[in-house]
């Protein structure tokens, strides 16, 4: 979809796990944490640690409720993995349904597990 940088690090678009239109944030698919494991145990290099989908703050949080820093850089780097997760499935189809407070600003939603 279309998307209009906000800063740096923010556009505003559609947010590929929700559907919901609102500003996005980078999400590192290998998060930056994981970066130093990555590179010594299997050799990654900087283009292979540097990709990442934009996606809305709450979709971000909600990734990095569901699985630890490693899990995420071994197992869900990249967003159909993660779009396949059973959290994430239950989270996506609760947050495309909820209405945006002030033009984007549903930071606050949590999910009850």
């Amino acid at each position: 979809g279309r998307v209009r940088w906000v800063n740096d690090d923010d556009v505003e678009g559609r947010c590929p796990m929700c559907s919901r239109e609102m500003n996005l944030t980078k999400h590192h698919l290998i998060p930056r944490a994981s970066h130093a494991m990555m590179k010594k145990r299997f050799g990654h290099d900087t283009k292979a640690l540097s990709r990442t989908v934009l996606i809305c703050r709450p979709c971000h949080s909600a990734v990095h409720r569901a699985e630890s820093e490693t899990s995420l850089a071994l197992e869900w780097d990249t967003l159909e993995k993660l779009m396949s997760h059973p959290q994430l499935i239950k989270w996506s189809a609760f947050a495309s349904r909820q209405k945006l407070a002030g033009g984007g600003g549903a930071t606050g939603l949590r999910l009850r597990k």
